[in-house]
């Protein structure tokens, strides 16, 4: 499982994935952004989008068409997506949900409530050098 933004530094790994002939089932969270970063930090700041790229391409390229991918936008699609998935063992599976951009889990929606609570505490405190 991966998001958009840290598959953008790391995609060329599929090359290396395919040409060991390994068959891993990859989760692309795809939320067009930095989610970690729009929840802790800037929610609109524009340096946590990231450019849309052509998934299935990029796929296709890095594993020289090697490995199988799907787009899923809704839970149906990703359900389906993932049983097709885990059912094709003989090859890499590239599953790439489509997320709202500001769709984040709980935990993170918890942790962004404490940092920004700790940030409006330390802004109160001149003695904090934090």
């Amino acid at each position: 499982m991966i998001g958009d933004g840290a598959a953008q530094m790391t995609v060329q790994e599929l090359s290396t994935i395919a040409a060991a002939g390994l068959a891993p089932v990859v989760l692309l969270l795809d939320n067009r952004g930095y989610t970690i970063e729009r929840a802790l930090q800037s929610p609109r700041a524009v340096y946590n989008d990231v450019a849309a790229w052509d998934w299935r391409a990029l796929v296709a390229g890095f594993t020289g068409g090697r490995a199988g991918y799907a787009d899923a936008g809704t839970g149906e699609e990703l359900t389906d997506a993932l049983a097709e998935a885990f059912a094709d063992t003989g090859r890499m599976r590239v599953v790439r949900a489509v997320l709202d951009a500001d769709d984040t889990p709980p935990l993170i929606d918890e942790l962004a409530r404490l940092a920004n609570a700790a940030k409006q505490q330390r802004a109160g405190n001149t003695t904090d050098t934090v």
